[in-house]
């Protein structure tokens, strides 16, 4: 066995160490086993596309990979930890897309060591080529090294040197630590060109396949790169860290027979597009996806789609164009709008204007497409004018009806590398970390997972006392009500519909527990419709409070907590003439234990 790549399993990073939403699929495969009629509620899992992308590459050139997807696999650490051990690879490559894979990556790569694997130990993916020193840093003798930059290229002469028994520590794109202290970061690797990369493999697909799941969700890119400057984000580094242009496409032939095969081998009906700016750029970009658009339509293939976008793309200018792609199935826009406040969208060097973000939403609505608001409503900077013209401009837009309204509530993430980072260390609002003098005590896994939070983003003071205290109660309640839609709902549903089939209850018993179910799913549509405007008077409710209270009377947060714990109660209390806990709790019986104490208010 040549190398073994890892997708962890994601993990949340925000309270204690539990598994993000998207692991749900480990519990839908386990509702498969009660019904057929289960079958429809299993949506919830991705492709980790870099991965695939590699193991695609290295397969082409005769190597022998395996894959393992913590998520759609169901492995815990152990058994991929057994299974690396049972296979011996010259190399095991485990991948941190972004911080939610990085708790489990450490665990991977500790517990990799202490059992006794003697083989190459790489990381790689965009959040580990830019926390790179860290990983290093908290193991210096387990990671060997880390593949920074686009990973094709780097990580095949890496498995040739180890298979050749060459050196690999001048390998471009590889990075390693020297000796105590010193990380030798050779050029981050890159692609030339686009055109003849292979199809990213598609093992996770055949694994929910195999569970007897049908794959109808597939991930693939059409171009990578980005041309912005967003100083929160990761792509304008990655653009100086690879040596290529910043924006390149895959010919439109490539991704439509791949889009073909999808359908036709998988069953596969959604498609998310993993590029940065799935629009691109330019004359040439807008008939790259003309020629994919009327591929799509003349070959007859049915399938919808998701791309993310930025609002300034110059095709959003031609509506003849939009029917097009919309006749091809895109559907799902994620519209990079972040504020309403023209001056935050200034200090984050957007480029973009907030009469930019409205025109672009006011046309995709009206033309029919399904607009998701990336937004981001408080940074260190946020002052209340600021605030108020965004709750202003998500009035204005709309954005409370569209998507999920509670992911709407987001505060600017400082992630390691991003131009962020250094400007707000420059102006010492955040402090640097020496990857060689923070380590926990990384054998106790509590130890390690602490260690991982405090690395993978930067904390920060919201510098206005208004704001700050304002948020604070804020998103404690605005957590608490997606903790209930992304966790706690899916699994009672699950069990729920579980019960419906079992045979240990009587025909009486599951005619009075369907009877319950429907009234309380038709109550959840009642309450799930109406979460935009509760979302929206929540922030009109913030901006007004915000602009009366003293946020220096101690007294403060317990007014908000008041205010807002009374106002979503009066909500609740229109869709089940409860609130939604106790409405959970008359139906125990049939759905067991509800936790709610991780994402409990503290007043």
């Amino acid at each position: 066995m040549d190398a073994i790549l890892i997708s962890p399993m994601e993990v949340s990073l925000r309270q204690s160490p539990r598994t993000f939403r998207e692991n749900n699929v480990k519990d839908d495969v386990d509702s498969l086993t009660s019904g057929p009629m289960n079958q429809v509620f299993v949506r919830r899992y991705r492709e980790n596309l870099g991965v695939s992308c590699l193991a695609a590459y290295l397969r082409e050139k005769g190597m022998d990979v395996m894959l393992f997807n913590a998520n759609i696999q169901r492995m815990s650490t152990q058994e991929i930890v057994d299974e690396v051990i049972k296979q011996n690879p010259l190399l095991v490559g485990v991948s941190c897309l972004y911080d939610l894979h990085a708790y489990q990556a450490a665990l991977i790569i500790r517990d990799l060591r202490r059992a006794g694997y003697q083989g190459h130990i790489t990381l790689g993916g965009p959040f580990g080529a830019f926390t790179y020193q860290y990983f290093l840093a908290m193991f210096p003798d387990a990671l060997d090294s880390v593949v920074r930059g686009e990973g094709e290229k780097p990580l095949y002469e890496l498995v040739s040197a180890l298979k050749n028994g060459e050196s690999w520590r001048d390998i471009r794109g590889v990075s390693y630590l020297k000796e105590p202290r010193n990380i030798k970061m050779n050029p981050a690797g890159e692609v030339e060109s686009l055109d003849n990369l292979p199809n990213p493999s598609r093992d996770a697909l055949d694994a929910l396949r195999k569970a007897g799941i049908a794959p109808r969700v597939a991930s693939l890119y059409s171009s990578r790169g980005c041309f912005g400057r967003c100083t929160y984000c990761h792509a304008p580094a990655t653009a100086e860290m690879v040596d290529a242009k910043k924006w390149r496409y895959r010919p439109a032939i490539n991704v439509l027979n791949e889009i073909e095969y999808l359908v036709n081998e998988y069953g596969v009906e959604y498609l998310y597009f993993n590029d940065d700016n799935f629009m691109g750029y330019g004359a040439e970009a807008k008939r790259r996806l003309t020629e994919l658009a009327q591929g799509i339509v003349d070959r007859g293939i049915k399938v919808h789609f998701h791309g993310e976008c930025r609002v300034d793309t110059k095709s959003f200018l031609d509506t003849e164009f939009l029917e097009l792609m919309k006749k091809a199935g895109f559907k799902d826009v994620l519209l990079g709008l972040e504020s309403g406040s023209q001056t935050t969208l200034n200090r984050w060097r957007k480029g973009t204007t907030v009469n930019g973000n409205l025109a672009a939403t006011k046309l995709l609505t009206d033309m029919g497409f399904d607009v998701e608001p990336a937004m981001i409503l408080v940074d260190a900077y946020t002052t209340l004018e600021e605030f108020s013209d965004t709750v202003q401009f998500i009035e204005e837009a709309e954005l409370h009806k569209k998507g999920f309204p509670m992911y709407l509530f987001n505060r600017l993430v400082v992630f390691p590398g991003a131009p962020i980072e250094f400007e707000l260390m420059a102006n010492g609002v955040i402090e640097y970390l020496d990857p060689f003098e923070i380590a926990h005590d990384l054998e106790d896994d509590n130890g390690l997972y602490e260690h991982i939070r405090r690395v993978s983003s930067r904390p920060y003071k919201i510098k206005s006392q208004q704001i700050a205290v304002m948020w604070d109660a804020l998103i404690q309640h605005t957590d608490r009500l997606s903790y209930l839609v992304d966790e706690v709902i899916p699994g009672v549903l699950r069990e729920w519909r579980t019960s419906l089939v079992s045979p240990e209850m009587s025909r009486e018993e599951k005619a009075a527990n369907k009877d319950s179910y429907l009234l309380f799913v038709q109550q959840l549509r009642r309450w799930r419709k109406g979460m935009g405007d509760l979302s929206l008077d929540l922030l009109k409710t913030c901006v007004k409070l915000a602009g009366e209270l003293d946020p220096a009377d101690p007294n403060t947060p317990s007014v908000y907590h008041d205010v807002f714990e009374r106002m979503i109660e009066e909500f609740e209390r229109k869709c089940f003439d409860s609130s939604l806990e106790a409405r959970l709790s008359r139906e125990h019986q049939y759905v067991g234990e509800i936790a709610f104490e991780e994402f409990a208010v503290v007043k």
